[in-house]
């Protein structure tokens, strides 16, 4: 829960109030924060079919930087957090799985956002 829930109105000034148990939350897009994908996106990008010619390439490092923004959401006061992870990290040719990536998965939310009390969604 946010340390203030409230919030000023756009309009008059006012505070809007939020019930004790609203959920503020933030998501974000695997390949966008993930960094080191490589998909039929990423391969877009390579192709040069964005008009800028910008790539994801490391993009921030979430997936190896977990833990500060948990932190962070937690600082901000974030209680539910809507995660994506790019499904070519988990299985990357057709049914070969990576454990290992697929156990980083289980980590986040058991451990990583339990601890934190926030939910992900």
């Amino acid at each position: 829960m946010p340390a203030m829930a409230t919030s000023p109105s756009s309009q008059d000034g006012a505070f809007l109030q939020f019930p004790k148990d609203f959920l503020w939350g933030v998501s974000t897009a695997a390949h966008q924060v993930e960094g080191g994908n490589d998909n039929q996106w990423s391969d877009w990008e390579k192709a040069g079919r964005i008009r800028s010619h910008d790539q994801c390439g490391k993009a921030c490092d979430w997936w190896n930087s977990t833990e500060v923004d948990f932190d962070l959401a937690q600082n901000l006061g974030i209680n539910s957090l809507r995660l994506s992870v790019e499904w070519s990290r988990i299985e990357p040719q057709e049914n070969c799985f990576q454990e290992s990536e697929t156990a980083t998965c289980a980590v986040f939310d058991c451990e990583g956002l339990y601890q934190k009390q926030t939910q992900s969604c």
